[in-house]
């Protein structure tokens, strides 16, 4: 069976997979995986076809039994939050997160806040190949409207609290962030410049924060005078910083920043593409690093088993076990001013981190030849005499750096990512892992 969930959640194009029929056989789906009973809560971030798909779910999960509560427009990790709080059986998100704006998708999460699984994805690919009926017409669900920001609003500023007014510039990319993120920060007093943050489906920048996406942030932050630029996706389930001279920060630094400041003496989790920077600073403070597979879900899991403090990806998806189990991009522009108050502007921080090279790259691999070129390139690991590691594809660790070789779950590509202490070192095994797996791909 092919599978139709990827990394996170189900994502596609618009009508080119991507339709309200598949949605409503996902929301029945659903009701069917919870019993054809209990509560689901609903949102969705704001592209246009967001509230097409949404009512096509919503349908499916009424009429396989559900209760749903709809949310609206809503970040994802506000959606995660409020699952747990008001103790629906599963959330469901429609996003397709930082994907261009004719994109869409789904993402489920547990009763705990936590996203679906693998297992339990697949599960529900099971039960659409058996395509349920859905409940008889006395046990059809019942929905109604709930609001659920306030809450969400209320428990960040019940544990956070800023002694210093910072001058922030929040990049809502016209995302779901458009209704927390600049609110929040003004509420602990910070004075805010919004840009895109009109909750649109046709943003006005590209939606994944990238540093050409934030050509605007940054020349903002700069003549503004502004202490720090925050950039969300477009459900905020990620943040990215500028910093106050108008730098997009390099986000495996801003990770190990943050990682710094959380694990101090506890346990961190990354996953396998992230720097060696993260173990350098939080080893540091007294704390140790766990790697774990790609994908916020992955990152969430070991966070719990090992009672970490704080989990992260390189791609600004950040995890703070302590609040919720789910990527925060609001809860992380907090801490992030939280590290502010120290004293120290951002870009000091940043320049007194220990400097590492790296470079990472994406080459063509049809599906049917992805198998070949990682048994190919496993064998020139094992010439080269390091340790290896397969937590996730193969990575190689070496004296000078590392290399890690991913083949890509959802498209048909090989990701590449090297560092080290040199730029020569670092582009010449790059060379070598490109040659080694084109050669074999070709």
């Amino acid at each position: 069976m092919t599978r139709l969930f990827g990394t996170s959640g189900v994502r596609g194009a618009w009508k080119e997979g991507i339709t309200p029929d598949l949605f409503l056989r996902l929301g029945r789906a659903l009701s069917s995986f919870l019993g054809g009973r209990g509560k689901v809560l609903v949102g969705r971030d704001t592209r246009t076809s967001g509230e097409a798909l949404q009512a096509a779910l919503v349908s499916g999960v009424l009429s396989g039994g559900c209760e749903v509560l709809e949310a609206g427009v809503v970040p994802t990790p506000v959606l995660a939050f409020s699952t747990k709080l008001l103790g629906a059986d599963a959330g469901a998100m429609v996003t397709a997160s930082h994907n261009p704006p004719e994109y869409n998708g789904v993402k489920f999460w547990s009763e705990e806040g936590m996203a679906f699984t693998p297992e339990q994805e697949r599960e529900i690919e099971k039960i659409l190949q058996e395509n349920p009926r859905g409940a008889e017409w006395f046990r059809v669900g019942r929905g109604r409207r709930v609001e659920i920001l306030s809450a969400y609003f209320e428990e960040i500023l019940r544990r956070f609290s800023l002694q210093e007014k910072f001058k922030v510039v929040v990049d809502c990319g016209n995302g779901a962030a458009s209704l927390v993120t600049p609110l929040l920060l003004r509420e602990l007093g910070c004075e805010v410049v919004a840009l895109h943050s009109h909750p649109d489906g046709f943003p006005g920048r590209g939606l994944e924060p990238v540093p050409e996406n934030l050509g605007e942030l940054a020349e903002e932050v700069r003549n503004s005078g502004a202490d720090l630029g925050i950039a969300h996706d477009g459900d905020a389930d990620r943040v990215v910083a500028v910093d106050e001279r108008g730098r997009v920060v390099d986000q495996d630094k801003l990770l190990a920043l943050v990682a710094g400041q959380e694990g101090a003496g506890g346990t961190v989790v990354t996953t396998v593409d992230a720097s060696r920077v993260v173990e350098k600073v939080v080893e540091e403070k007294g704390g140790r690093v766990i790697r774990t597979k790609v994908g916020d879900v992955n990152v969430a899991l070991a966070c719990r088993e090992n009672e970490a403090t704080f989990g992260g990806e390189p791609c600004g998806a950040w995890i703070f076990p302590r609040i919720h189990f789910a990527p925060d991009g609001p809860l992380g522009a907090v801490v992030l001013l939280k590290m502010l108050e120290a004293g120290k502007p951002l870009s000091e921080m940043v320049d007194e981190l220990p400097q590492y090279v790296m470079q990472r790259k994406k080459i063509p691999c049809p599906d049917a030849k992805k198998e070949a070129a990682m048994k190919e390139f496993m064998a020139a690991a094992k010439e080269m005499g390091g340790d290896l590691s397969m937590v996730d594809g193969i990575r190689v660790s070496l004296p000078e750096g590392w290399i890690l070789v991913r083949p890509s779950g959802t498209e048909p590509l090989i990701r590449i990512t090297v560092e080290g202490e040199r730029e020569e070192w670092v582009r010449e095994y790059m060379q070598r892992t490109v040659r080694i797996l084109t050669t074999k791909e070709g």
